[in-house]
Formats: structure tokens, sequence, C-alpha cells
């Protein structure tokens, strides 16, 4: 189960989010939780001390807490980056 207090990612993680918005790259988002999501890029933002990817997915609009998630993968054409870890499991944190 997800901590509901937030933990930072490492710094090396965010180039990739970066890359992936500034290109609005289609990616696919493997969360913690064992589910995926693919969807496009949008944004990386701060809100109340807590980091979120924003993504599009299906025409909607989506927030993702960055320590939910567990890696990213580029589905780009070619691809700019494999896939990377973003975050730790909770378990690991305690």
């Amino acid at each position: 189960m997800m901590s509901s207090e937030y933990q930072p990612i490492a710094c090396a993680a965010y180039d990739y989010l970066e890359i992936a918005c500034m290109h609005h790259e289609p990616v696919r988002i493997e969360l913690h939780d064992g589910s995926q999501i693919e969807a496009t890029a949008s944004n990386v933002r701060v809100s109340e001390h807590v980091e979120y990817f924003d993504v599009l997915c299906a025409g909607q609009a989506q927030s993702i807490r960055l320590d939910m998630i567990a890696a990213i993968s580029s589905l780009a054409q070619p691809p700019r980056f494999q896939t990377v870890q973003i975050s730790p499991p909770p378990d690991s944190l305690d």
C-alpha cells in the first residue's frame, strides 16, 4: 500500500520526465500497483509539496504522483529513451 506521505524521486529521473513532456512523447507508465497506462506526456508540476506527472490518456487529463510511478518507457518511433526506473517500490523506503 502506498504511504500517503510523498517520497521525492531521484533527480536523474526528472530528466526523462522533462524530455517526455518537452516532446509530448507517447509513453507507457508502469505504476507500483502493477497497472500500466499509455498516455502522452504533458507536464511535471508541484502542488502542495507533492510532485505530479500530467498526461493525456484517451483525451482525458490525468495527474499521477511521481512516487507512484515505478518506470516509464518512450513509445515514440524511434524512442528517445528506453525503460527508466522512476521510483523504488514503497516497501523499499521503510
